[in-house]
C-alpha cells in the first residue's frame, strides 16, 4: 500500500547550533525514511524559521537540507510544499531546482480515493488579526521589490526579525477548537480528510469516518502525519 507524509513547522535556523544540528540529523533520517517509504511527502509549511530568495541567491545554511530534499526527487517521492508564515517570499527555487510544487495558502486533491484539504493555518483563529496585518506587509509586491534592493547578509538578518515578529503573533491564540470547527466546516464540504500544521500542537481528531490531523512540529517532540489509504495518522519520529 502506498504511504504519504505530512511535517511540518520544523523552524530550521532558530535554535542554537547544536540542537540544529540534531534537528538536522533526525530530519535527514527522516527523509530516507521517506525515500524508502513514501510514494509522497507534504511539507505543511514552515520548514524553515524564514525563507527569502534572490534570482541568484538563497540561505546557505540550508544547503544540507536542500539537498536531501533534492535526493528524495530524484528517487521518484512526489513532494508538495504548502507555504506558512514563515515562508515569507518563495517563488521558483523549489520547482525548478528540486522539483517540489509550491502551492499558496492550501491544497485540496485526493489522495487513494480520499479528498484531502491541507493548509498551514495560518490566519485561521479569530485572534491572528495581528499577523493578517504583518502578512499583507510582508507580501505586499512592492515591499517585496524593494527589499530586494538590500544586500542578502543585511535581508536574511531582517527577515530573522519578522520571523521573531511572526513567532510572537502565534502565540496569543492557543485555541485548538476554532481549527477542529474549521476542520469540521471542510468535513460539511465533502473533505475526509484535513492536515493542518502552525499551532505546534499535535492533534488527531476523528469525526464519523473522517479525520483531523494537525502535525505538531519538528524540535521538540518530532511529529509527524501518515496516511496508507485506509488511515491518516499523528506519530513521532523515529518510529
Amino acid at each position: 500500500m502506498e504511504q504519504y507524509f505530512f511535517i511540518s513547522d520544523a523552524h530550521l535556523g532558530h535554535s542554537d547550533p547544536g540542537t540544529e544540528r540534531n534537528k538536522e540529523k533526525l530530519f535527514k533520517d527522516f527523509l530516507i525514511h521517506v525515500r524508502k517509504n513514501a510514494a509522497g511527502l507534504f511539507i505543511v509549511g514552515d520548514l524553515f524559521d524564514f525563507w527569502f530568495e534572490y534570482k541568484h541567491a538563497i540561505p546557505s545554511r540550508y544547503f544540507t537540507v536542500l539537498s536531501e530534499l533534492k535526493k528524495c526527487t530524484d528517487s521518484g517521492v512526489e513532494i508538495k510544499y504548502i507555504t506558512g508564515n514563515h515562508d515569507f517570499w518563495m517563488f521558483d527555487f523549489f520547482p525548478k531546482h528540486l522539483g517540489i510544487k509550491v502551492y499558496k495558502d492550501f491544497l485540496e486533491l485526493s489522495i487513494l480515493s480520499k479528498r484531502f484539504y491541507i493548509t498551514h493555518g495560518d490566519g485561521i483563529a479569530k485572534k491572528d488579526y495581528g499577523y493578517r496585518v504583518l502578512k499583507k506587509i510582508i507580501q505586499n509586491k512592492i515591499n517585496i521589490s524593494l527589499f530586494r534592493l538590500v544586500h542578502p547578509d543585511i535581508s536574511f538578518e531582517v527577515a530573522g526579525f519578522f520571523s521573531r515578529l511572526s513567532r510572537n503573533h502565534r502565540e496569543i491564540k492557543n485555541q485548538d477548537m476554532e481549527y477542529v470547527e474549521f476542520a469540521k466546516q471542510k468535513f460539511t464540504e465533502g473533505f475526509d480528510c484535513v492536515v493542518i500544521g502552525h499551532t505546534h500542537r499535535a492533534l488527531e481528531y476523528h469525526h464519523k469516518n473522517k479525520t483531523y490531523v494537525n502535525t505538531g512540529e519538528w524540535y521538540e517532540k518530532f511529529t509527524f502525519a501518515r496516511f496508507s489509504g485506509d488511515k491518516l495518522t499523528l506519530e513521532n519520529w523515529p518510529v
